[in-house]
């Protein structure tokens, strides 16, 4: 058993420094996460904020198995209710690329064509993409978050991955002038 749930039984048990050690761990973590689902910096601090809220609220329906996997559908679930529940009002894609302080936002030109290629995914394909690259996943967890065997969620990640390709040549070839090089529209 892992020292994560270890920590989460015994936040379940009624250990409140146990969900303060949790939240200590991956709440930067769980932070990255909803912002590349809603691309909104400021609404994924709350929303990250109220992962570890139902963290606490719903401890006692923690089976004792798989903490990161149980953390990040409590995560994708906060974020689906604000997306359904909130009108977003949207942003450049140059505004989310400045928000962002995760690890493809080094400053670099690739790592702002790849954030802004992100923004231009669906919150799907941002998702598997999250949950597998940034978070360092492995495909059973990820199946379990989205509810889907690991060769589904394998799967998923290929096409997002293959989509996000397709959209980081786009704006390359924006950028570049580089719209008729054989090499840009393979």
């Amino acid at each position: 058993m892992d020292a994560d749930t270890e920590l989460m039984l015994a936040a379940r048990a009624g250990d409140r420094e146990a969900v303060g050690t949790l939240f200590r761990r991956h709440h930067a973590a769980v932070y990255a996460y909803c912002a590349r689902v809603v691309l909104d910096g400021p609404a994924a601090s709350d929303l990250a904020q109220e992962t570890f809220v139902r963290v606490f609220r719903y401890r006692s329906g923690f089976s004792g198995v798989g903490f990161a996997a149980w953390l990040y559908r409590i995560a994708r679930n906060v974020c689906y209710d604000h997306l359904r529940g909130v009108r977003r009002r949207v942003q450049t894609e140059a505004d989310w690329v400045r928000e962002r302080t995760g690890p493809a936002a080094d400053g670099s030109e690739r790592g702002a064509l790849l954030e802004t290629g992100l923004a231009r995914l669906s919150a799907e394909d941002r998702e598997i993409i999250s949950l597998t690259r940034f978070q360092d996943l492995p495909y059973d967890e990820v199946a379990d978050v989205l509810g889907c065997t690991p060769t589904a969620a394998r799967v998923r990640l290929h096409r997002a991955l293959k989509r996000l390709r397709r959209v980081v040549l786009e704006l390359e070839e924006g950028d570049h002038g580089l719209r008729h090089s054989p090499v840009a529209n393979r």
